[in-house]
């Protein structure tokens, strides 16, 4: 018999089973939620669909990475798509490689730096759901902490709202998700005040060349100007020179002749 067509996972216990075309569901499968609200998308509903809404016949989960063909739980204001497994994992649940309840986190701390699972070391994606123990620091994939070696927990969860086991739980997770997301807003802003710092130190530094920059110039034309007023007095001093040199010729020249006439003059009386 082949897998769920809806969960794609293995059949067990009582099946639904088309033997013409063998199409299989799980009778819990069929019983799943229309409409669900779920913590990891609050503002809107998610809608359950049986086959993926898209020309591929495919989706990609916003809770795990993985593509799917089944059925999904789908927010068609945000084009948000969940596997239906991922929309119905528990919120909290324990594992023996870790001595502590792990929750299920839908914004890991990590930002866009990717991570390992400690139960399989292989890397998870950044914005992928994990289930964590915030205490320790310790991760795992959704499928490894459900998987066989972990304390019981039931094949699916059905209810017409969120799958969290409780209210208090709920309530609590929540609070520990709005606290981790202040703590990321708040690491942000501190990187951008701190890439602002930075930009302001580069302009101060390039302020401050331009600054010199000018100083050179200013004090590269300084030594220039002194070089070139030699020359010009030289060359008006040499100009006077040549004036007075003139003009002293030519008063000679003229007392020379005045002389000469006078000379003349007498000499002819």
């Amino acid at each position: 018999m082949t897998s769920c067509y809806a969960c794609k996972l293995q059949p067990h216990g009582w099946m639904y089973s088309c033997k013409t075309c063998s199409f299989t569901l799980h009778i819990s499968c069929t019983q799943m939620a229309n409409l669900i609200t779920h913590p990891s998308h609050l503002i809107h509903p998610l809608t359950l669909f049986a086959a993926p809404p898209y020309p591929g016949g495919s989706f990609k989960c916003d809770g795990c990475g993985l593509q799917g063909t089944g059925f999904s739980y789908r927010c068609t204001t945000c084009d948000f798509d969940v596997h239906m497994i991922c929309a119905t994992n528990p919120m909290s649940l324990a594992h023996q490689s870790h001595p502590h309840q792990l929750n299920l986190v839908f914004y890991p701390p990590y930002q866009t730096k990717g991570f390992s699972c400690h139960i399989c070391d292989h890397k998870i994606g950044s914005n992928h759901w994990l289930y964590r123990c915030g205490s320790c620091e310790f991760d795992a994939h959704m499928e490894c902490a459900k998987s066989a070696n972990n304390r019981p927990s039931p094949h699916l969860q059905h209810s017409n709202s969120s799958p969290a086991p409780n209210n208090v739980n709920l309530h609590q997770y929540l609070q520990q998700q709005k606290k981790q997301r202040r703590q990321q807003q708040k690491e942000q802003k501190k990187q951008q005040r701190q890439q602002q710092k930075e930009q302001r130190q580069q302009q101060k530094e390039q302020r401050q060349q331009q600054k010199e920059q000018r100083q050179q110039q200013k004090q590269q034309k300084e030594q220039q100007q002194p070089s070139e007023r030699p020359n010009g007095a030289d060359n008006i001093g040499t100009l006077k020179r040549k004036m007075l040199q003139g003009f002293v010729e030519g008063v000679a020249r003229q007392v020379g002749e005045t002389v000469w006439r006078c000379v003349c003059g007498c000499a002819c009386d």
